[in-house]
């Protein structure tokens, strides 16, 4: 029978991935919306809609709580080994997989701001729109928007914050589904059913234009080598 200590921490680790697949569902209702705008600006630029921005900012605070709440699964984790006994070693494995790596780094600059002092500072340098449309068509301001994607600088590199956030929680699924007996079937339930709503829809994939990644080695240099005054 479960001592009190270890039902609570258990139920810590369940209301944090609660909080994990609130954000991910919030974020797939929010993307729906947007699927339905066209950008009402003749340029087709749709940062210049208003509510096409309003929704982009909504999605960009679902992923920021998202992010949050998988980086700082791993306190859960070490409270859960701490009190069922389980060898804390056994989490360093989190901390090589990059993508925790550039969440990690991402969350500490979103809350405490750029660090300097040569080490890097991910952040959300660019944004990516994906539109549909007719593969036959050519692009117009009128194609509507599919979805959107914060592309984050981490030294130099980009990467796709929805990439990061689904690679993050199949790395959690597995290490708890093999490190602990936490039942995470609730969990992979209401991951599966926004998964599930994907199906029939196409992927692409696309190039990053001539010169973003030197601009985004610049940026990430250039905060790397700033002189921070420490409060």
């Amino acid at each position: 029978m479960a001592s009190k200590a270890e039902e609570l921490i258990d139920k810590e680790l369940a209301d944090r991935l609660d909080r994990v697949a609130f954000h991910f569902q919030q974020r797939d209702s929010i993307r729906a919306e947007l699927e339905k705008c066209i950008p009402s600006d003749p340029s087709g630029d749709p940062l210049k809609d208003s509510k096409i921005r309003e929704l982009v900012t909504k999605i960009n605070n679902e992923e920021i709580g998202m992010l949050y709440e998988l980086v700082h699964l791993r306190d859960n984790a070490a409270k859960y080994f701490k009190v069922f006994q389980h060898k804390l070693s056994e989490l360093d494995v989190i901390d090589k997989f990059k993508p925790f790596r550039i969440a990690s780094n991402y969350v500490n600059t979103h809350k405490h701001g750029t660090r300097g002092g040569n080490r890097p500072s991910a952040k959300h340098d660019y944004t990516a729109f994906i539109h549909a449309r007719n593969p036959e068509e050519k692009p117009s301001a009128k194609d509507k928007v599919c979805d959107v994607r914060s592309m984050i600088n981490y030294e130099g590199e980009l990467f796709d914050s929805v990439e990061l956030i689904e690679s993050l929680i199949r790395i959690w699924e597995m290490f708890l589904r093999y490190h602990t007996k936490h039942d995470l079937s609730h969990f992979v339930e209401q991951i599966s059913n926004v998964f599930a709503r994907r199906q029939g829809q196409t992927l692409y994939s696309a190039r990053i234009p001539e010169g973003v990644l030197d601009d985004a080695k610049v940026n990430a240099d250039a905060r790397k080598h700033l002189r921070l005054s420490q409060p």
